[in-house]
Formats: C-alpha cells, structure tokens, sequence
C-alpha cells in the first residue's frame, strides 16, 4: 500500500485548466464508467438485503435509505463494484487491468458472512479507462464517481442526446465543484487554526470533505445529502485519502458511520442555539422513508452524537434549485415557507450548526447580494446577526467561471469566522479566466463596508477604496433618477412604433460591458432586431429630460453602479433607485439634454448586434467610439458635479476599459492578481 500523492501533484487534474475544461475531462473518462454501470445494472443479479449487508452502515441511526427493488439494488451496486475497482486503482492496491470481480475479492477481503455475489467479467481498463500518471484519476475521482451525465452547454449546443440530462443536472442546481475551489475554500475555514469537525451537509460524490482531510489530516469530517447514492460515493472518496493499514473492508464501514442520508432544510439549531419544537411531525408523504428529516425535523446529534453542541467549520456548495416537489410541505413546517430557491436556507441552516467559534465557507449564487427576494435577505440578515468577520468573493460568468468555462454561473463565495471581530468585506465582480484562476482564488482582497450593508436589498461591493469614496457619494445625493421616470413599461422593441417612444428611453434586460441603452426603437429594427426579449420603458416628462436620462443612464457612472449593485448581467427597474437624479438646477439639465441627443446619434450609427437562439438582439455601446467616448467623459463630469466630487475618486474611462478587457490576456501574459491589475 503506497501513500496517496500530495494534493499539490493532483489538484490540477480536477481543475479547470486552459483548453481543458473541468467537465471534458471527466468525460474522457465517466461516459465509459456510466456504459459500464448501464450494462452491469442489466446483468447484476443483487437482492436489496445483500446490497445492505455489503454496503449499507453498520449503524441504524443514518437515514439509510436501501434499494427498494432490485433494479434499483443492482443500479446501486453496480456502482459500488465500480468505485471499489477506481480506488484500488488510485490506492495502487489494485491492477488498472484488474476486473470488477478482482477488485471487490479486494475490497471484502476475510470478511466474514458477506453474500457471494455472481459478478459478470468486466475488465474497465479495456473501456478506455488508462491513465499515464495514478495523480489523474486520483484528482478525477469524486467527478468520476458522481452518476449523472454533466451535460454541458456545449453538449446542449452541439444537438447531443444529454439535453434531458442537463436539464435534470439544472433542476437539482448540482454542478462539479472544482479541486482548486474546494482547497480554496477549505484553506478559508483553517485560517489561523486547523478546524477540528467539519461538516459538509450536501456531501455529493465527497469533494469538500477530501480537501479538508488532505488539508487538515486530524480533521473529523461529516457528511449529509438528500441522494442515498451520495454516502456511498463520498465514502470510496473520502478513503482515497484515509488509507490506513485496516482492511479495505472495515476501513471503508469505519469511513462509511461519518455519511448521512437526511434533508439538511429540515435540521433544527444545535443544542448550543435555542432550543426548537421537535415534537410535531412534518406531514411531507414520506412516512415509510428511513431517510432523517422525512417525516420529521431533526437534530444532527441524531446521526453524529459528536455534533451536539454544534459543528467547529462548515464547507458547502449547496443546490441551487427550488425545493423538489415531494419535499416542500417539509421545508413549510420547518421555515414557513418555500423559497424559488433553496440555497438561502442552507446558509441559514448552516449558521444555526456552528459553536460560537464556528466558521463556514460556501459556494453560492452571486445572488447572495444582488438579489432582493425575502428568502436572501433573510439569509444575509442570519450572516449579518451572525457577529462575524464575513468576507464575500463574487465571481463573473465570463470570460469563465468560477466553475470552469463550460458551466456558466455567477457565484458567490462566502467565508463566516465568528472567532474574529465582526467586520464586513466583499469584492467586485472578479472575473476569472481558466489561465489565472490561482490569481483569482484570493482571500482578504475585499473592501471593508459597513456590515448593515447585508440588511440593504441591494449591498453595494466597491471594487477598491477609491471606489467606496464614490459609494459614498452616491449613497448621500438626495435625488434618484427614479424621480424622473414618470412611468415605466414592458416593452418589445419590433412592437412599437417610432413616434410613442419620444419621451421615453429604452433600458435593455440584460447587460455585460455596457448597459444596453436606447432612446428610439427604430434603430434597433434597422439593425435587424428581433429578440423578443422584453425592456424596460422609462417614460419622461419630455424628449428633453428623455436625453438627460438617456445620458446619465449611458454614463460609466451608472456602468460602475450597476455592477456595484447588481449581479453583473441583470438590469431592471431597480437600478432607477440607485442612480443618481437629474439635478435641479436646469442649465445643468440641457447640457445633459444636448449630450444625451448627440451621443444617440453618434451610437445608432454603430449597432452591435449578437444572435442567441436564432434571434438578433441589437445595441449600441459607445465604448470605443472617439466622439462617444469624449461625449461619455463630459456626463459623467456632470453627474459627478451632481454628487458633489470635485474630483472622481476612480478614473472611470480606466475602470470602464479594464472592465472590457479583462479576458484571455492572462494566458498570454502571466497570471496577475486581480487585485494588482486593478
């Protein structure tokens, strides 16, 4: 038995790296493990009483959920024998010729009483699963052993048959968490002291919980998830980093009591917290279910005794999906109410389960605060009556993501450390690319803001010092430019007609380098537009405050606001509410007229237009435009006149550049941090 390799050799398998996205090279390999499964499963013969004394806990008080019928017994195995077979490999305990058979005589070795299960010869390695260097599928493996197919937008994209997959993986919100983003996050909630029990209550295949054991080795780690396949997997993962002298057998039951099948939503507060009202039943329709929290909330001692007084660090990517239909009368008896989304209440759930000492660290939606909705702001209420140092990292969509290149999400990371003062910091929208994501994963690069910031529908993240000053600024002027909006309506630009839109300006749904502001709808159907994405009308008192309007909203001003206050690609009603009003003095009002009207006619000239879904959706950015860009410096001198800065902290032509040029340079260049290129 040899040592596993350091996590130095093998995070770069499990990471997005440049021209390798995350999910295609899992895929070189998981399509031949899912045939694999899908042929075993029909050739498997395995009762669900052998499928439970193989591999079901050897303790009555974790939720297991066993196979209900034998399909479903020989599905579940199938993938045992898989998993067994990939970490005897990795463990080098098992010949990457070996078969399924072979691996499992491994795996049970001198066991007593076990079932003797027929095994149909099956040789992996003949499917093309051979690696040149053991740290590959070690770094791949928690991926390998997840069984859903990814199913990624460029799958979608390319016509191939994963689209019903993609669309289960999308309805369950579950997305790869990458090895360096784990590690990242692992390495947060250890800062200062190593944590002594961690809890990742929506476990999956294992990726958190093998960081924290590779980082931390004395760590006592646990795990709950909603899937009975998940403590399963986790296990065969977590033993690829537990590996002690004990037979593989009791090794993996011994890692195996550390795994929960349970709903994390309907967990009460530790014992440590108030107390909570255990005795009424949740009428959910589960009753013959085993899995914890089905018929009932539930405290974690239940299933972890060590847990009663709470847990000392808490690491998570949870769903983000809405509440699965069997399970939302569960979460109304335990919260009140059911959210479009779960994610908040899994923050919530997880301050409740720290000691007082506690630290967390999760993967989120950039939501977290972009997003007005209850459910959120309640979660970062919880965050804010939490009394901790709390640091939130946003990341980009693109040019990558957080997730790689081929998963398109804006997320969040939120660290939690309640054994440091309370104190507040967030990040800009960082975006990352594939070639500099060591340069992005960064801790302490956050501006310190106040922490009643988290009770704001719509928390502002400052990029920098020079940027809060401007924050400020804007928080203090007294007029919004909602004021001079007299109404607002949706609005498709192919449905109306020229002459309506006089006194009204045009503010697009979506936005990226620029916010896709237009004063009049026919350049748009010149341009050949027609989306049927819907905008927002803003109607004014007249064409002249419509140019003023038109020109403060197309200003870096209201760019650097909306991507302050915003998620970085919605755009709605609310960002009148944040913006600076036209002024009250009415020379300053025409001057902004008389630019508002020349840079419309400088911009319709020079229509952008992108194709999605066989649609044409059409712009008019004044970035890069010599005479735009001279206009665009003379607004936003005004709107900054406007709130009183005689001169701007920020040099908003540079952040308005840098902003569009972030992107591939870095693979040319070297990595730099975002914070020094800044």
């Amino acid at each position: 038995m040899s040592a596993p390799p350091s996590p130095r050799e093998w995070l770069v398998w499990g990471s997005p790296r440049p021209h390798q996205p995350l999910i295609s090279a899992v895929e070189r390999y998981a399509a031949g493990l899912r045939s694999i499964a899908a042929e075993l499963t029909t050739k498997l013969t395995l009762t669900a009483e052998e499928f439970e004394v193989l591999w079901g806990p050897k303790s009555g008080n974790l939720g297991f959920c066993g196979p209900r019928t034998s399909l479903e017994a020989s599905s579940r195995g199938a993938w045992c024998l898989i998993a067994q077979w990939l970490l005897g490999v990795v463990l080098e305990e098992v010949a990457s010729n070996a078969t399924l058979a072979e691996a499992h005589r491994w795996f049970v070795g001198e066991a007593d009483d076990l079932p003797s299960i027929d095994i149909p010869r099956v040789e992996p390695a003949r499917h093309g699963l051979a690696w040149t260097t053991r740290s590959e599928p070690f770094g791949l493996l928690p991926y390998l052993l997840d069984p859903a197919a990814p199913a990624t937008r460029r799958d979608v994209l390319k016509g191939l048959a994963a689209v019903g997959e993609r669309s289960g993986r999308k309805s369950l919100g579950v997305y790869f968490t990458p090895q360096d983003a784990a590690h990242f996050m692992v390495q947060g909630i250890g800062e200062h002291q190593p944590p002594s029990r961690v809890l990742d209550p929506a476990v999956g295949s294992g990726v958190f919980l093998r960081a924290v054991v590779a980082e931390f080795p004395t760590a006592e780690v646990f795990g709950i998830d909603i899937n009975p396949s998940a403590a399963e997997m986790a296990t065969f993962t977590l033993m690829s980093v537990c590996r002690s002298n004990e037979s593989a057998w009791h090794e993996w039951h011994r890692l195996r009591l550390r795994l929960a099948t349970g709903d994390t939503l309907t967990l009460q507060p530790a014992a440590s917290l108030l107390p909570f009202d255990a005795s009424a039943p949740i009428k959910s329709g589960e009753e013959t279910s085993s899995m914890l929290g089905a018929v009932r909330s539930w405290r974690l001692a239940e299933a972890f005794p060590a847990l009663a007084d709470g847990v000392d660090a808490i690491v998570q990517n949870p769903p983000y999906s809405a509440c699965p239909p069997e399970r939302r009368q569960a979460v109304v008896s335990r919260w009140g109410a059911v959210p479009r989304n779960v994610y908040p209440l899994f923050l919530r759930t997880a301050l409740e389960q720290l000691t007082p000492s506690g630290r967390m660290a999760a993967v989120v939606p950039a939501s977290v605060l972009a997003s007005s909705a209850k459910s959120v702001l309640e979660a970062r209420i919880a965050l804010l009556n939490a009394k901790a140092d709390i640091e939130i990292l946003s990341f980009d969509r693109a040019p990558d993501g957080l997730f790689g290149d081929d998963v398109k999400t804006r997320c969040s990371i939120v660290f939690c450390d309640r054994r440091r003062p309370a104190r507040l910091r967030v990040s800009r929208l960082i975006r990352i690319t594939s070639g500099a994501r060591s340069a992005a994963l960064r801790r302490n690069v956050g501006v310190e803001v106040p922490m009643v910031e988290l009770a704001e529908d719509h928390p502002a993240r400052p990029g920098s010092s020079e940027e809060l000053i401007l924050l400020c600024a804007l928080r203090k002027s007294p007029r919004r430019l909602a004021q001079n909006v007299l109404a607002t309506r949706s609005v498709e630009l192919g449905a109306i007609q020229t002459h309506a839109t006089d006194a009204e300006v045009l503010l697009g749904p979506t936005a990226y380098n620029w916010l896709n502001v237009q004063r009049h709808s026919d350049a748009a159907q010149a341009a050949g537009h027609d989306s049927g994405n819907v905008f927002l009308g803003l109607t004014c008192a007249d064409a002249a405050i419509a140019d003023a309007v038109y020109a403060v909203l197309s200003s870096r001003v209201s760019l650097w606001a909306w991507r302050t206050f915003g998620d970085g690609f919605h755009v709605s009603r609310w960002l009148l509410d944040q913006l600076p009003g036209l002024p009250e003095d009415r020379q300053t009002v025409a001057r902004l007229s008389e630019l508002g009207a020349k840079l419309w006619i400088e911009c319709r000239e020079r229509p952008v237009t992108s194709l999605n879904g066989g649609r044409t959706t059409a712009a008019f950015p004044p970035n890069g435009l010599a005479p735009a860009e001279r206009l665009l410096s003379k607004v936003d001198r005004l709107v900054l006149d406007g709130l009183k800065l005689s001169d701007s902290p920020v040099n908003l032509a540079s952040w308005a550049r840098e902003i569009a040029a972030v992107g591939r340079t870095e693979e040319r260049t070297g990595a730099v941090p975002w914070s020094e290129a800044s």
